[in-house]
């Protein structure tokens, strides 16, 4: 893991030293505000390096994802959800200042970014009001929801994969000797009904 100089480190700890005088639950939610704001400010601080250049003479390292995994030593997945929001950062200001201020957890931002090519940059953005209403208040299951939901409305492809699903559903019955083949493509609640139904009837007819 990267050392930070102690002075910084000494700060941190004065911090933590002054928050564990406050009631047990109130330090808590002062600590998670705090981690919020570092969090924020390594973010945009990453990406700044990254578009300047700094990056590379500091440490060799062109972009967020490669700082992250050589010198910070994150996770492929914990790596990816960084350079996630320090890159699209720029494109919410609203975001980024509740992110700055701790009013916007970490994991409701990365939420946002890994639905941006589901929904489109433009359509989040056209939204941001709400989103930032969303994740100051819930948590990343609710935020992705309502992602989701922005995909579905906005996708412009849904309405043509829902008019070729409409054109596979058919039936058709063949006879084969006494008895009757059935192929067909239905919706899955009316396939699962008319199994139900046929299998039953079969049994009925059984001797």
């Amino acid at each position: 893991m990267s050392r930070a100089p102690s002075g910084v480190v000494e700060q941190a700890q004065r911090l933590v030293a002054g928050a564990r005088m406050l009631p047990v639950d109130d330090a808590a939610k002062a600590w998670e505000q705090a981690v919020t704001v570092l969090q924020a400010a390594q973010a945009q601080l990453l990406v700044e390096g990254e578009r300047s250049g700094e990056l590379v003479a500091a440490s060799g390292c062109r972009t967020v994802r490669s700082f992250a995994m050589s010198i910070l030593r994150r996770s492929p997945g914990d790596t990816a959800g960084l350079a996630g929001v320090a890159v699209h950062l720029v494109a919410f200001p609203k975001l980024a200042a509740a992110y700055a201020a701790g009013r916007v957890h970490t994991p409701n931002l990365r939420t946002i970014v890994r639905q941006v090519p589901a929904c489109g940059l433009g359509v989040l953005r056209d939204h941001e009001d709400a989103l930032v209403d969303l994740a100051t208040r819930a948590g990343p299951a609710e935020v992705g929801a309502f992602c989701q939901a922005l995909a579905e409305v906005h996708r412009p492809d849904g309405a043509e994969a829902k008019i070729h699903a409409a054109g596979l559903r058919s039936v058709r019955i063949t006879a084969v000797g006494d008895l009757a083949r059935l192929d067909a493509m239905l919706d899955s609640a009316l396939a699962a009904g008319l199994k139900a139904t046929l299998t039953a009837t079969a049994r009925a007819g059984l001797p």
